[in-house]
């Protein structure tokens, strides 16, 4: 699968995840339920890896 994005729409998305995993971050650290943290981490670990492969994808300067 492929999804093209403009910049302005790939710089969204990413700082929007940074933000989405601080406040995961967060969530996990107050949760007592072991299976609704293990759902956390487990975003968590997604999110992580989108905004890794959002940080090394190249760009295109298309607007939309």
């Amino acid at each position: 699968m492929t999804l093209t994005l403009t910049r302005e729409e790939h710089e969204f998305l990413r700082e929007t995840l940074k933000r989405y995993l601080a406040d995961l971050d967060r969530e996990i650290a107050r949760t007592d339920s072991r299976t609704f943290k293990a759902q956390l981490k487990r975003d968590e670990e997604i999110a992580r890896k989108l905004i890794e492969r959002l940080s090394s994808a190249s760009v295109t300067t298309d607007s939309a």
